[in-house]
């Protein structure tokens, strides 16, 4: 039986919310997703042009950094927008640290969903759903890696079926936005990482800036 807490997880609204914020202010968010999509792209298809050599691993790398750091750039954002601050594309030279520790806590994450999925995949799905909010841990209380991860567990215990659910959603959002010739993905994907943060701020239990 789901308790309050879980009652009050509004998964609708957090994804309405997302798209009203989006089109508040489109220019910021659709730049950040272009740049993701253009940087991951083009370094995947080096990567795999040059797969099996030195440059393949370098590519591969690179294009881990660039697109896990604009993703950053994208929840720093969204932190942004639901705690009531101007959002814009953050100036990463004054956050290195942020990022790097970003970098870090989703290597550890894809490391135990990774493991997860291969014991019969649901435990994949487990981790995946209690570790997913380390990212906007790290945005909004500049967390280390490990103290990041275990707060999204913290937060996400004894809810985590509605938030599974409030993940599939995020996965047919996005979905819809890759069946939309591709270009649809520009506003799921923002539209998403948005709803992150508004639900992020529900379990937090913190007011939600209009």
């Amino acid at each position: 039986m789901e308790n309050t807490q879980v009652q009050r997880i509004q998964i609708g609204e957090a994804f309405s919310y997302g798209w009203r914020r989006l089109m508040d202010n489109a220019g910021p968010w659709l730049l950040a997703t272009v740049l993701m999509m253009i940087a991951g792209g083009l370094l995947g298809w080096l990567s795999r042009l040059t797969a099996n050599t030195p440059g393949g691993f370098i590519f591969g790398l690179a294009s881990f950094v660039v697109m896990n750091a604009i993703a950053f750039v994208l929840i720093l954002m969204a932190v942004d927008a639901v705690a009531g601050r101007d959002v814009a594309i953050p100036d990463l030279r004054n956050r290195v640290n942020l990022v790097v520790t970003y970098l870090v806590a989703t290597f550890l994450f894809g490391l135990g969903v990774a493991f997860g999925l291969v014991l019969l995949i649901v435990p994949g799905i487990i981790f995946a759903v209690a570790y997913y909010f380390y990212g906007f841990a790290i945005a909004d209380e500049a967390r280390d890696p490990i103290t990041a991860l275990k707060q999204s567990a913290d937060l996400t215990r004894g809810r985590r079926w509605r938030l599974f659910e409030a993940g599939v959603v995020a996965f047919l959002v996005n979905l819809l936005g890759l069946m939309a010739f591709g270009v649809g993905i520009l506003l799921s994907y923002p539209i998403t990482v948005i709803a992150g943060a508004h639900i992020f701020r529900q379990l937090q239990g913190e007011p939600i800036a209009e």
